[in-house]
């Protein structure tokens, strides 16, 4: 197309030429998503020396071509008409200039450049005088100064941050355009007080968000880059503390020893605006002047400081859109020769090269901000800025991911999954936690359609979350005035007069140890898996959805009553909280353990050691191995949390506010790690002392018997198998709070293993085993079953709402479909464990009626499935030990048949 226009008169290709220009501009508006205005456009067509992107309008310029060509070329061969009608264009084209003739041409042939550049002077002024915004004029000559438009001509580097992305890039374009990219005048994200301007001051000098430090440090660390390709030796943020006075500025972003005349250089680095107001009037009519106030202002605050330390103060000033002053000009023609002295290359290169870095490592940061302080507004966390159908541009759209399932339209509140826990991180994103059951406010709208029930978080008001005026991470403090019941941590008012139950607790415990440690009967083995069911059925069921609630303390009672704790959940002490909760919760183990070993010393110095029946500890054990694991499991469980400024600690499930592993709890959290250990180590302890080919002791032996009466010979160490199910089931349950798909596998794993195994003599036994576990797993799995729960919790409803407040403003859940369905599973072994009692009880008394030569033989089939298969003698442990005790001169057998 050049060589047509030059080749060719302007009058025979004026229409070509001009649908290329417009093929041209269409082009540049598909590759850039940027619609320029005429005047804009007209800009665009300038060269990057003035200001423009250098996209000629080859139309406009044909007419300098031609005559270019002809001047030289064309004069010999007698050319001259079309020569004379290229001139006029030509004159035309640059009116109210000096113009050409022919005579002009034929003595000085002049070359394009001289008359393209007479072009785009004409063109430039005709933008500048039809501007009458004095912001507009300080930006057309800030765009045209020296090197201003070197981030043009930079060729894109990644790997040496020599590059702008494309949304940098783009926003680049209509901010050297003076297009308006304020969006229909919104406000600035970091200050919303403050509207943005269509030239973007604002975005460029606002000093929130920590933007202008990243571009000033940006800019000075591509200077620093180009010091080093030339060699130079220099420091970097000097000058803080070094003279007698202590002044902690530092008046060098960079000192540069023996730069004037010996004198070390303090370079201190500013970027200004040409369309800041005090300098707004000088701007509009003097390229530069922006930048030369700042230079001054520099003088006055570092000349004094630098005088004495010896140094010489340069400030390198800069305008937003590149037009440097002219010290900081000085210095880098300075620098440019250096490197080129250094590389070899030519100086323009050097020259060209420096400030291309430069002008990239300002034009990022400035970009940068611009793009934050302009396209994310005021979108709140949890909408994005996306481009809306149903409004021209930009606007907030609801972020729906796998927790946030709806939105408000008036961007006040989000609606998210049931059960969450929501904090607004730097007020940019959302973070979504599990909130403890019962802890945060769900709302069930079960007449609004779907995504309409959740839990929900208010902008305004995020405390609005919790339940029960709760407050804090994961709403884990209560408000002032109330304690946390004894077994469900809810908050609840109270006075002191309960603190004796306490005292009761103690008494009830160390009574009950006696009496089960003297019992003389083992427990039956039909009352292993009922207990195995009724103590694991309330904690895995703890983070069910909060109908569940409903029903869901009962069975947790009975649980608690068979672990020796209390069986009710009340308020105890007044201001009670968790970390004192937990410390109780140890009380019945502890006094357990003490009373064991104190009853069983005692009966070690009346009756020997051998005659001591160890029924009752191995039952002792499965009484509060679960509730001891529990709560070991629940100080320790400590999730990552990040708070409202993005830090990340653990914090206790329990209680949010308590940040782990510090002040109090950091000795329970000790104790439970103790705690934990004596209680995973007391499974392989149970394995060893079952195994009959180890020797062991006779009195080991007869403590081993209640362990492995109810099982098969060949599965005698499957009692540590009932604690290991315990220990494993609850540490797939707690760290996963809400997921019921991990203790769903080791159920299943457990369920194959009783299934195929049948560890029990009873065949009964086992069947009760299988049963059970399914039961347990049925209930997992419809709980898992996001669809059923869905289906049965919140559709055919004929309630407004299934949420409703107590008398302590706590949010609770009337009875569902889904409640109903999951009762008849979650009290079955409550059931079994009351017919087995039933049973064993009528059993007994038959057995006690009956004439001793007939006991055996007319005793219950069911009684001797449930109770030990084998009778009970210490014949041979009585023979064994007759040696040790050579001061008994007889043992007379004692058989004990049940």
């Amino acid at each position: 197309m050049v060589h047509l226009a030059r080749s060719t008169p302007p009058s025979l290709v004026a229409e070509g030429l001009g649908i290329f220009d417009r093929d041209i501009r269409r082009c540049f508006t598909e590759c850039t998503s940027v619609d320029v205005s005429d005047v804009a456009w007209m800009q665009a067509q300038l060269s990057p020396s003035r200001g423009g992107l250098g996209l000629r309008s080859l139309r406009l310029h044909s007419s300098a071509c031609f005559i270019a060509s002809m001047g030289h070329f064309g004069i010999a061969f007698g050319e001259n008409h079309h020569l004379e009608q290229s001139l006029i264009e030509f004159n035309g084209a640059v009116e109210g200039m000096e113009g050409i003739g022919l005579q002009d041409i034929i003595d000085a042939p002049p070359h394009q450049r001289q008359l393209s550049s007479m072009i785009e002077d004409h063109q430039f002024k005709i933008i500048f005088d039809h501007t009458s915004s004095p912001a507009n004029c300080a930006r057309l000559l800030s765009v045209s100064s020296p090197h201003a438009s070197a981030w043009l001509s930079v060729m894109p580097t990644p790997h040496k941050n020599l590059h702008l992305d494309p949304p940098e890039f783009q926003m680049a374009l209509k901010w050297w355009l003076g297009l308006d990219t304020s969006q229909n005048g919104s406000s600035c994200s970091f200050c919303p007080s403050h509207a943005l301007d269509p030239l973007g001051h604002h975005a460029l000098t606002c000093k929130s968000g920590g933007n202008s430090i990243f571009r000033h440090n940006s800019l000075r660390d591509a200077f620093w880059e180009s010091c080093k390709l030339a060699c130079i030796a220099g420091q970097i943020e000097a000058g803080s503390g070094l003279d007698v006075e202590g002044s902690r500025t530092r008046p060098a972003d960079i000192l540069l020893p023996n730069w004037e005349f010996g004198k070390p250089a303090a370079l201190d680095f500013t970027i200004t605006s040409a369309l800041n107001p005090s300098t707004l009037n000088e701007a509009s009519v003097m390229a530069g002047s922006a930048a030369s106030a700042a230079e001054v202002r520099k003088h006055v605050a570092n000349d004094e400081k630098c005088s004495r330390l010896g140094w010489v103060c340069i400030p390198l000033s800069v305008e937003t859109y590149g037009c440097w002053g002219e010290e900081a000009g000085r210095c880098l023609d300075r620098l440019a020769t250096r490197i080129a002295t250094r590389t070899g290359c030519p100086k323009s290169s050097a020259v060209s090269g420096l400030y291309g870095r430069l002008s990239i490592g300002l034009h990022s940061g400035v970009l940068n901000k611009y793009i934050i302080s302009v396209e994310t507004k005021h979108c709140p966390p949890g909408y994005v800025l996306q481009n809306s159908s149903f409004d021209f541009g930009l606007s907030c759209m609801c972020d729906i991911d796998a927790n946030i399932v709806n939105c408000e339209p008036g961007l006040k509140y989000v609606l998210l999954k049931p059960s969450l826990w929501v904090v607004a991180v730097q007020d940019i994103t959302l973070k979504t936690y599990r909130c403890p059951n019962g802890y945060c406010i769900q709302i069930y709208n079960t007449s609004a359609g779907p995504n309409t029930h959740g839990s929900v978080y208010t902008y305004n008001s995020p405390e609005a979350q919790c339940n029960c005026n709760r407050s804090g991470v994961l709403c884990g403090s209560c408000p002032q005035g109330c304690g946390v019941s004894v077994l469900t941590n809810k908050c609840v008012t109270c006075g002191n007069e309960n603190g004796l139950l306490i005292l009761a607790l103690c008494v009830v415990v160390v009574t009950a140890t006696i009496i089960i440690v003297i019992y003389p009967y083992p427990i039956m083995a039909g009352f292993y898996p009922c207990l195995f069911a009724i103590q694991l059925a309330p904690l895995i069921s703890e983070e069910f959805p909060i109908s569940f609630e409903s029903i869901h303390p009962y069975l947790y009672y009975i649980s608690s009553f068979l672990a020796l704790y209390f069986p009710y959940d009340f308020c105890l002490l007044n201001n009670l909280n968790p970390l004192a909760s937990y410390c109780l919760r140890y009380t019945p183990p502890l006094l357990v353990s003490l009373t064991v070993v104190i009853t069983l010393v005692i009966r070690k110095k009346l009756h020997r050691l051998y005659s001591i029946p160890w029924y009752g500890v191995w039952t002792l054990v499965l009484l509060l191995y679960t509730q001891a694991v529990h709560t070991s499991m629940s100080v320790l469980n400590c999730p990552l949390i990040q708070d409202s400024n993005g830090y990340t600690t653990p914090r206790w499930y329990v209680d949010g506010t308590v940040e782990c592993f510090t002040q109090g709890h950091l000795p329970l959290a000790l104790f439970s790690i103790l705690a934990l250990v004596l209680e995973a180590g007391l499974i392989p302890l149970v394995v060893m002392i079952s195994m009959e080919k180890l020797k062991q002791p006779a009195w080991v032996r007869q403590l081993v018997q209640p362990l492995t009466d109810a099982f098969k010979e060949d599965w005698r160490w499957w009692g540590a198998m009932e604690l290991a199910r315990r220990f494993l089931l609850l540490l797939f349950t707690l760290p996963f709070p809400g997921n019921p798909i991990p203790p769903s596998y080791l159920l299943m794993a457990y369920l194959c293993a009783y299934a195929f195994i049948q560890p029990y003599k009873s065949a009964v036994v086992n069947l009760v085993e299988v049963a059970l576990c399914v039961d347990l797993l049925v209930m997992l799995l419809i709980v898992g079953d996001s669809a059923i729960t869905e289906d049965l919790l919140y559709s055919h409803t004929t309630q407004l709402s299934i949420s409703q407040s107590n008398q302590d403003g706590c949010v609770v859940s009337g009875f569902t479909r889904f409640t109903g369905l999951l009762t008849p599973f979650y009290y079955l072994p409550l059931l079994v464990g009351v017919v087995c009692v039933a049973i064993s009880v009528a059993s007994l008394f038959r057995v006690r009626s009956k004439p001793p030569q007939r006991e055996v033989e007319e005793s219950n089939q069911w009684s001797n499935d449930m109770l030990p298969a084998t009778p009970i003698t210490t014949n041979s442990i009585e023979l064994e030990l007759h040696a040790s005790y050579t001061q008994m001169q007889s043992v007379k057998p004692v058989e004990m048949t049940l």
